[in-house]
Formats: structure tokens, sequence, C-alpha cells
């Protein structure tokens, strides 16, 4: 084997994983549209390990070619610093839904390849039990006869269009329920727990606000304008009747902090519902 020859087998071993499609030949991702000169060079469909077999190379780069900042936000990437990961945070507030999308139209997809997978699986079964059959009635030493005999006649029922045609194609997946999403601002009112300083009430504020939108919206990001109250806590603050009475020796004035605030979080919250009812095989 000479040198040469040697070479070129070692290039197309390493191109083999981007001969995605054969009309395209040898595809580098993210380099065949405007995506590299935008700067969306990071290939996501590696990371989300998706099979991308038959879409087109503009949907390809359009859904899948992102910015390193849009990765880390989406959280395919992971980031070098916290400030990295909060600033590509507050660039791409609507990653998290963003993410639920590509991620639901890959269950989806999976979905129809395996209604695919099982209607070809059908298919070679049903064939399989026609020639069985064909044979059993010409003889076993008539197999080959008896195949030819079966291809021949699903052949002219598909010239017809006839119900061996109609096998051959998967199923229509129209009937089965399916999911539709809305999404809208999440809007709530926050309230720290009381804390013997400002500071620590509004730390508390942040966290619980932040724990908040991060649960309903998958982004913990939010704006509010925030007021914090000093309240005297002790016992004899709190009596109903306190002010008809002379605070006792062993109970001073104990005052705490509680801040609060109406807040939006940064991204919407994706609200989905079932639409549609499973049709019957009829079988």
């Amino acid at each position: 084997m000479s040198i040469a020859f040697r070479l070129l087998l070692a290039l197309a071993l390493l191109a083999a994983p981007y001969f995605a499609h054969a009309q395209v030949g040898i595809w580098l991702p993210c380099r065949e549209t405007s995506a590299y000169s935008e700067g969306r060079t990071v290939y996501i469909a590696r990371y989300m390990q998706i099979n991308t077999v038959g879409m087109q190379v503009d949907d390809l780069e359009n859904r899948y070619c992102v910015t390193q900042e849009k990765c880390v936000a989406l959280g395919y990437c992971k980031a070098a610093s916290p400030a990295e990961q909060a600033a590509a945070d507050k660039a791409n507030p609507g990653a998290a839904a963003e993410r639920a999308r590509l991620e639901r139209e890959q269950r989806q997809r999976e979905a129809q390849a395996e209604l695919q997978r099982k209607a070809a699986e059908a298919e070679r079964n049903r064939k399989a039990a026609e020639v069985a059959r064909e044979t059993q009635r010409l003889g076993s030493h008539r197999e080959a006869e008896a195949r030819r005999l079966v291809e021949m006649r699903e052949a002219a029922a598909r010239a017809r269009g006839g119900p061996a045609a109609a096998s051959a194609r998967p199923p229509e997946p129209a009937g089965d329920a399916r999911k539709v999403c809305t999404s809208a601002p999440f809007r709530t009112t926050v309230t720290s727990m009381f804390k013997t300083n400002e500071a620590g009430a509004r730390t508390d504020f942040a966290q619980s606000a932040a724990h908040l939108c991060r649960t309903n919206t998958g982004n913990p990001a939010y704006t509010g304008a925030v007021s914090c109250v000093r309240e005297d806590r002790s016992l004899w603050a709190q009596m109903p009747v306190a002010q008809m009475a002379k605070r006792p020796a062993n109970d001073p004035p104990r005052f705490e902090f509680k801040c609060s605030a109406p807040i939006v979080c940064a991204a919407p919250k994706e609200t989905c519902k079932t639409v549609g009812t499973v049709k019957s095989s009829g079988q």
C-alpha cells in the first residue's frame, strides 16, 4: 500500500462523521452558511447526541450552530467562571425556553423515527409470513419461487395503489395527541425571612427570587424594586394589647429586617397542554 493511498484513507476516516448528507459531500458543521461569519461556530447537536440524518444543511446550521456564549446559556457548554455564566444568562434570557423547544423537537423526531422503524419491521414480518404461506403451498423446495410470487403480487398492488402500497408506508401520526405550548412572563411577589440586618434580608430575598424564577422558567434572572422594613420582633411588640401595658424589663426591643418586592422573571414561563386524542388502529 503506497504512502499516498494511506494518507487518502486516513483523511477519509477523519472526515467520515461529516458525511451526514450525500448531496453535500464533506460537510463541516457551522461552516456552510452564514453561521461562521456570525460567530455561531459551536455545533450543539454534538452535545445533544441527536440524529440529524435527512435534515438540510441550512436547517441544521440555523438550529444547532450557536455562539459560545449562547452554548453556555443553553447549558450545553460549561462556563469558565460564574461571571461567564452570569453574562451568558443575561445576554440570552430566553435560553431555557429555547433549550426546552430543541429537546422537545428532538423527542418528536425520535418518536417519528421509532414509528417508521416499527412500520418497517411490521412490513418485513408481514412479507416473511406471506412468503412462508406460499412456500408451504408450493413446497419447501420452491421457496425462491414463492418469494418472487409474493414480490410480483405486491408490485402489482402498489401499481394499483392497493393495500400493499399503503402498508409499505409508515403510519402518519396525525391522529396522535400532541402538546401545545404557550409562554408568558412569570410574575410573583417575593418576601424574605426576618433577618438581624438589612444585608441578610436582601440576600435571602435574592436567593428566594432566583430560586422561584429558576424553578418556573429555567433562568434565575429577574427584575424588581426591593423595599425593606425594620420591625420590632420582641414578644411585647407582637402582642395585640402591647400599647395598653408597660414593656417587661426582660423583653427589650428586638429589631429585625424583612425585604419584599413584586418581581418579573427574565425568561418566560412555558405552559403546555395536551390536545387531540389517540386514534384507534381499528384492529
